[in-house]
């Protein structure tokens, strides 16, 4: 319950009264109990005379429980009204276990000194922890209750929590991460002197990035970690802009971004990838041998789960000869053998499955013109796609499973490596329809223009630079 009983006993006038004859009721009740203990936290204090109040009840009468609290000097008989009208929510003259308990961490907050031991023990953890963890979230002090400024976790999120509405749905997922986060089973019962604020995943124009069924995305303690090494993260969980590159695809399009991590040798050590809404995505980590050559590659997933690794092996001439793929659980998922010609180039990569048995061959020849063709071949070892390359242009012919050629295309590509132009023709080799692409400086696709095999311009499409999105009218 996010009820503030504290506001509430100060407009009906009796805060004051109720904190007095509380403290002088709790000190009475300590001679009257075995086990001094169960004033220790709140938790235990809630716990016990909850447990008394309702023994094996899911609910008691208001007034059997009123006449009790003014005999034990908690309240006047003419305050029980007014306090009933605060506590009974439902208004049934019953009280609920979460009424009561609501009521009772009131008392205790208020009333219960903090024993010195306890008051020690945190002490010290809060400096150990200061001392060892790294800065990851923003904290806020907890105040005592009742001073109505970050006295509770409603309270601490309306203040500083930017895009949460008290008591939506994103607030109550916001309270339950928090209180993941922070340890603390019961939001309305929680003796933490700090709490940590989770951080949020948000886009560039700062709007909370939610999932497809509407639950807010949290940054893990990992990907703010690695973010904070990068210093790709601020504090409203965005990854910055800076520093990441754009992945693209082969027609240009953003897909995501990464960042690099280097060790002391300047090779990568930790990439971190990105959506193309800069949302974490996961990362891969790199290990090397003592010729300075990937070892084997680790690939996770944004919750820094293992997704699956790679270890390689290498010919005397320090080429790969071969590598393996394994699955989370350790299980061979494919393997690749390497094959090259005396002047080290690379004719024949062969992909095998677990069992052994081949799945794919790339076959590559060097031609006498300078150009270099590779055949793909499927597990039959019948070819699927040809490509020839010749400097700047890639011509690609797919097949039939009966051999026969089913489409081709050509790509024309700039010195920088970018598709700009795309011809695509039928098996007979006639035109079918030309693409041509603009770029931006950061290598990302802007401008798609479709022609007609008569090289007439039948649509143009516009992408938006930072997402790799079609831009449409409206």
């Amino acid at each position: 319950m996010d009820i503030n009983l504290n506001d509430l006993l100060k407009s009906l006038g009796i805060k004051d009264s109720f904190d007095t004859r509380a403290k002088e009721a709790l000190e009475k009740e300590k001679g009257n109990v075995d086990d001094t203990s169960i004033f220790d936290s709140q938790q235990s204090f809630v716990s016990h005379y909850s447990e008394q109040i309702f023994g094996d009840k899911d609910e008691v009468d208001f007034q059997d429980f009123g006449d009790n609290l003014v005999k034990s000097g908690y309240v006047e008989n003419d305050e029980i009204v007014g306090l009933q009208a605060l506590v009974d929510n439902n208004a049934d003259n019953k009280l609920s276990k979460d009424e009561a308990e609501n009521l009772l961490s009131t008392v205790y907050a208020n009333a219960a000194p903090e024993p010195e031991a306890t008051k020690t023990q945190t002490t010290k953890a809060q400096t150990q922890e200061s001392d060892t963890a790294e800065e990851l979230y923003d904290t806020v002090e907890v105040q005592p209750w009742g001073t109505g400024e970050d006295d509770c976790l409603s309270r601490i999120i309306q203040k500083h929590v930017d895009g949460i509405k008290l008591y939506t749905d994103d607030y109550h997922q916001y309270v339950a991460e928090t209180c993941k986060l922070n340890g603390i089973e019961d939001p309305n019962l929680f003796s933490n002197k700090e709490v940590k604020l989770p951080v949020m995943k948000k886009d560039d124009n700062g709007e909370i990035i939610k999932d497809e069924n509407g639950k807010i995305q949290f940054y893990s303690e990992e990907e703010l970690k690695e973010m904070k090494k990068t210093g790709e993260a601020g504090k409203n969980g965005s990854a910055s802009s800076e520093g990441l590159k754009a992945t693209l695809d082969a027609n240009g399009k953003v897909t995501g971004y990464t960042t690099q991590i280097l060790n002391e040798n300047g090779s990568v050590e930790k990439e971190l990838h990105y959506n193309s809404d800069k949302t974490f995505a996961g990362y891969t980590t790199y290990k090397y041998n003592d010729d300075g050559q990937i070892a084997s590659k680790r690939n996770f997933n944004d919750e820094s789960e293992l997704t699956d690794a790679t270890t390689y092996k290498y010919n005397s001439e320090g080429k790969i000869h071969s590598e393996e793929t394994r699955d989370k659980n350790n299980e061979i998922v494919s393997t690749k053998e390497y094959a090259y010609d005396e002047n080290g180039r690379i004719t024949n990569i062969i992909t095998q499955d677990v069992n052994g048995q081949v799945t794919g061959q790339e076959k590559t020849e060097y031609l006498d013109d300078g150009a270099v063709e590779t055949t793909f071949l499927n597990e039959n070892g019948e070819p699927t796609k040809v490509t020839v390359k010749r400097d700047t242009t890639i011509e690609t012919k797919y097949y039939e499973e009966n051999g026969e050629i089913k489409s081709q295309n050509i790509s024309e590509y700039n010195e920088n490596e970018q598709k700009v132009k795309e011809t695509l023709l039928d098996k007979d080799g006639n035109n079918v329809n030309i693409y041509m692409y603009e770029y931006n400086e950061q290598g990302v696709k802007i401008t798609e223009k479709i022609f007609d095999s008569e090289n007439k311009l039948v649509k143009e499409r516009k992408f938006d630079p930072t997402t790799g999105e079609e831009i449409t009218d409206g």
